[in-house]
C-alpha cells in the first residue's frame, strides 16, 4: 500500500482543498525525495487560483519549502538522507540548450514545483513530501548556522529579488525604486544595496507594508497620498530613479514604473500580469529606458544563503504568521484577503 500524506490540490479556479496524496518515489536516479519542514503561500499561488496563470485541474500546488533529504537516486552524489536543504521553485539539469544558454527557469527536463503537468509535472510544495530531479544541481544544503526560517524564502521571492536586480546595470551609489512593498519587492529592497544600491524608495498604498521598508532603511511614498513619479524627481535632483523595480502587475504600477525612471534608466518587471498593459514603447525609444523581465533563474541559491550566513541580509521579518499544514486554507484565507496585516506565513506540514 501506498503512504500517503497531506497536500493542497488545485481544482479549478477559486476551489483548493487539503487532501490526502500519495508520497512521492524515486523516479529518476537523479532525484530526491525531501520531507519538508517549512512552506508557505506565496502571491503566484493566488495568481494560479484565480486563473491569471495556467495549471491543469486535480495538481497540488505550492513552490516554496525547505526541508531534509529523505532519500536519494543512485546518480545522487552531493546529498544524503538527514541533509537539510532549500528547494528551489525551479528545478533545472544543467545541460539543455536553455541551461548551458544561462536560462535555467526555461529548462527542457525540469520544471516548476505545484504548476502541474504544464511545468514538468512535479508535485507540490504544499505537502509533507516533494520529488526534486537533477537533485546535485537544484539543492543547496541549508547551513548548520541557519534556521529553517532564515532560508526560507530563498528557493523562490528572494530569488526573484536577485534576478530582477541582477537584470539591470546598478551601479555604485544608484538610485533604486520599487513599486510594490509586498514580500516579493522588500526582498528587492533587502538585496538592492548588496548590488550597491544607495538611495532606495519604495512606492506602495499599504500602511503596514511601506512602515517596514522605511524601518530598513527606505523612503516611503503612497501614491493614494501624493503624486509619487514626482515625489521621485524630487528626491532624485529632477532626474528620475537610475533603476524601477516593479513587483506587482498592474496598470497603474507599470504606469509609475515608467514615470519614475529617469531617462537612460531601466525598469525590471517582476510581478505577475493578470491584464494587458499599454507599453509606451515610443518614450521609452526616446529616452533610452531599457525594460527587463522573465521568470526567475533559481541559480544564485547558493549565493543567496552566504549572504544570509554572513549577516549581509535576512528576511526573517517577513513572517508575520506561524500556522500548521492542517490549517492551511484559513491561511489562504487571511493571506488572500491581506488580513492581520499578514505579509507571509510559516507552515510546518
Amino acid at each position: 500500500m501506498k503512504k500517503k500524506m497531506k497536500g493542497v490540490i488545485f481544482h479549478g479556479i477559486g476551489d483548493i482543498s487539503l487532501e490526502d496524496l500519495d508520497v512521492p518515489v524515486i523516479q529518476h536516479a537523479s532525484d530526491a525525495i525531501v520531507k519538508i519542514t517549512l512552506t508557505t503561500i506565496c502571491g503566484s499561488d493566488l495568481h494560479l487560483i484565480h486563473g491569471q496563470t495556467v495549471v491543469d485541474p486535480e495538481s497540488p500546488i505550492g513552490h516554496e519549502c525547505v526541508g531534509v533529504i529523505e532519500e536519494v537516486g543512485k546518480d545522487v552524489t552531493t546529498f544524503k538522507p538527514g541533509d537539510r536543504v532549500v528547494v528551489p521553485t525551479f528545478t533545472y539539469c544543467g545541460n539543455c540548450f536553455y541551461c548551458k544558454k544561462g536560462s535555467p527557469s526555461q529548462c527542457e527536463k525540469g520544471g516548476i514545483l505545484g504548476f502541474g503537468s504544464i511545468r514538468g509535472g512535479l508535485g507540490g510544495a504544499q505537502t509533507e513530501y516533494v520529488r526534486i530531479p537533477f537533485a546535485d544541481m537544484s539543492l543547496v544544503k541549508t547551513p548548520d548556522s541557519l534556521t529553517d526560517e532564515d532560508v526560507l524564502f530563498v528557493g523562490d521571492i528572494l530569488s526573484t529579488a536577485y534576478f530582477a536586480l541582477e537584470n539591470v546595470p546598478i551601479h555604485p551609489g544608484d538610485t533604486v525604486a520599487i513599486v510594490g512593498p509586498g514580500p516579493v519587492g522588500l526582498c528587492v529592497q533587502e538585496l538592492a544595496p548588496v548590488f550597491g544600491a544607495g538611495k532606495i524608495i519604495m512606492i506602495g498604498t499599504r500602511e503596514f507594508r511601506l512602515e517596514m521598508a522605511r524601518k530598513r532603511g527606505a523612503i516611503a511614498i503612497n501614491p493614494k497620498e501624493e503624486d509619487a513619479p514626482a515625489r521621485v524627481q524630487e528626491l532624485t535632483g529632477e532626474y528620475g530613479a537610475d533603476v524601477v523595480v516593479e513587483c506587482v502587475g498592474t496598470p497603474e504600477a507599470f504606469q509609475i514604473s515608467f514615470d519614475s525612471v529617469r531617462k537612460g534608466g531601466a525598469v525590471s518587471l517582476m510581478g505577475m500580469w493578470g491584464e494587458p498593459v499599454s507599453v509606451p514603447l515610443n518614450d521609452m525609444v526616446m529616452n533610452n529606458i531599457t525594460i527587463f523581465t522573465g521568470l526567475v533563474n533559481c541559480h544564485r541559491i547558493q549565493e543567496i544563503v552566504d549572504l544570509i550566513e554572513c549577516g549581509r541580509i535576512s528576511a526573517n521579518h517577513l513572517l508575520t504568521h506561524r500556522m500548521k499544514l492542517d490549517d492551511i486554507l484559513e491561511g489562504y484565507r487571511i493571506f488572500e484577503n491581506k488580513e492581520d496585516n499578514v505579509l507571509k506565513i510559516a507552515i510546518t506540514p
